[in-house]
């Protein structure tokens, strides 16, 4: 079905996007509230967190970071001062870049994620996946797949509005 001259969703579509918006807009609210009961720390604490301890070496490049995680460089300069002071990170520069910087997990930000880690994935597993059986999490998987895949190839900004990319 050709929807280029459809200028707005149809109302099944409108309905499951807003659903999606709100869904996504709750559970990271969720998320952020039982982060925070559980160990003190944010959604993006626990990102940056994440992300640093599935490095091999527990550091990687900032801007390495900033890209994999898809925020701007102040964004995560900001963020990344705020754990620093906490004792959840460090910055390490770079030897042979002068200009570079990595972001190391320390000792105390190893242990801030095995804390929280446990209710987060209780959390998600309750909301997100208790209810679905093999066939509905299968779907899901297709779906959630196909999406992210279609999202990375959207052309935004050129002249004709949104395109994807075939």
């Amino acid at each position: 079905m050709d929807h280029t001259d459809a200028p707005w969703l149809s109302e099944a579509q409108q309905r499951v996007w807003r659903q999606w918006l709100a869904a996504n807009a709750e559970l990271g609210t969720a998320v952020g509230r039982q982060l925070h009961l559980d160990s003190g720390i944010s959604a993006a604490d626990f990102h940056v967190l994440v992300r640093l301890s599935e490095e091999p070496s527990h550091r990687i490049r900032i801007v390495e970071l900033a890209r994999g995680m898809q925020w701007e460089r102040s964004r995560l300069s900001h963020q990344l001062t705020r754990m620093e002071r906490r004792g959840l990170i460090l910055r390490r520069d770079c030897r042979d870049d002068r200009r570079g910087q990595y972001a190391e997990l320390t000792e105390q930000g190893q242990r801030t994620l095995e804390e929280s880690a446990p209710g987060h994935a209780e959390l998600v597993r309750s909301v997100l996946f208790d209810h679905l059986g093999d066939d509905d999490l299968r779907a899901l998987d297709r779906i959630t797949a196909s999406l992210l895949e279609r999202v990375r190839r959207c052309d935004v900004g050129d002249d004709h509005g949104s395109q994807v990319a075939p």
